[in-house]
């Protein structure tokens, strides 16, 4: 589907970028963006447009690739509730009109972090939940058709 590839995350960007699809392979994880993401060491700022991110999954079992957090403000006070999702409710999430903006990425050891929000524009006001996911993967792989200069 897509005309070029690179493993190399030095080369991209995903900050500010939003994923709005989650496929769950046997063994891997595809996160997708509609607008892309971005391309770095270029003189001129430039995004891919429509992409996708694939991840080579560690382990067989997708529940040990993944761990999904989401931070809710509680109602009585300023604390945050972190609770634990599923994969499958993650994807659910994001495969229904959810988009996961990411913030940081950390890499290092078999293991990528990010710090994200999650967007749900579901209803007349649309609300975000601070989120973080660790995933443990062998490899990962930018995909996308083009490049953009903005």
């Amino acid at each position: 589907m897509y005309k070029l590839s690179d493993n190399n995350p030095e080369n991209f960007s995903l900050h500010d970028c939003k994923a709005t699809k989650l496929i769950i392979g046997e063994r891997t994880l595809t996160f997708e963006f509609e607008d892309g993401f971005y391309l770095c060491g270029t003189e001129q700022t430039q995004y891919t447009g429509r992409s996708e991110l694939e991840f080579d999954l560690a382990y067989k079992d997708v529940s040990w690739n993944i761990t999904v957090y989401l931070f809710s403000k509680t109602d009585d006070d300023d604390r945050m509730i972190r609770r634990e999702i599923s994969p499958d409710r993650f994807a659910e999430l994001l495969n229904s009109g959810a988009e996961l903006e990411f913030l940081d990425e950390y890499k290092g050891y078999g293991r990528y972090l990010y710090d994200c929000i999650m967007w749900y524009r579901a209803g007349e006001i649309p609300r975000t939940e601070e989120c973080q996911i660790i995933i443990a993967a062998k490899d990962m792989t930018y995909r996308w058709n083009e490049v953009k200069n903005i």
